[in-house]
């Protein structure tokens, strides 16, 4: 054999081994992957294998020892977290605008009764007592209230004692007054400007503080 030959089947030869070299791993792998198969022998109880997403277990059968599908759990689905229901407030509410005091009242006087008007809802529409409750005036405990004072004939007093309040109300005059009341209770309250002429003694009132939450359920239920 001449050399050109020889130097031929060397390199082929050389070649068929890297192959083989190769190919011996793979083949190894096979191997294993096909004797580690559902039912197939395997060496000891409690052995695991897996081959991409399939678990096995070996376990025993009878008197043999076999692979076994070890079977994964399927997740429970999660509920989305229910969205409780409101519930309506049993309690009324007052929206205000910013210029408007939280607790606005109008006492108008004239000869010679008081009236005791109620602005709430931010639109600042008139709210006026209850019939039967025409001469009570409504004071919640605790909170600002800004009265407005007026009076369309001649000058009466608002005075309540009980509570220390005494302002006179003049006619063509828009009086202001900024109070807030530390305790409930019933006071009474009248004008003391005895000028303003023969009706003056029947010119009375009554004031009633309450909590904030009944003053804001006696004004929402006014027409």
């Amino acid at each position: 054999m001449n050399a050109s030959l020889k130097k031929s089947s060397l390199v082929i030869t050389t070649a068929l081994l890297a192959l083989a070299v190769l190919a011996a791993p793979m083949a190894m792998a096979a191997s294993r992957t096909a004797a580690n198969s559902p039912g197939k022998p395997c060496p000891k109880v409690g052995t695991a294998s897996k081959s991409g997403t399939v678990s096995m277990k070996c376990v025993k059968s009878g008197k043999k020892l076999i692979w076994q599908l070890v079977k994964t759990a399927k997740p429970a689905p999660t509920k989305a977290p229910s969205t409780p229901k409101a519930t309506p407030s049993s309690t009324p509410t007052m929206t205000l605008i910013p210029s408007q005091s939280a607790y606005d009242i109008t006492v108008a006087s004239s000869q010679w009764n008081f009236a005791f008007t109620y602005f709430v809802d931010g639109s600042k529409t008139a709210l006026h007592s209850a019939p039967g409750d025409s001469s009570v005036l409504y004071v919640p405990e605790g909170e600002l209230v800004h009265f407005t004072l007026t009076s369309a004939d001649t000058t009466h007093g608002f005075w309540v004692p009980g509570l220390s309040i005494d302002n006179s109300m003049d006619p063509g005059v828009t009086g202001h007054l900024d109070f807030t009341a530390s305790k409930t209770g019933t006071f009474p309250g009248r004008c003391n400007v005895s000028s303003c002429g023969r009706g003056h003694a029947g010119m009375a009132f009554t004031v009633k503080v309450v909590s904030a939450e009944d003053y804001v359920k006696y004004v929402s239920s006014l027409k």
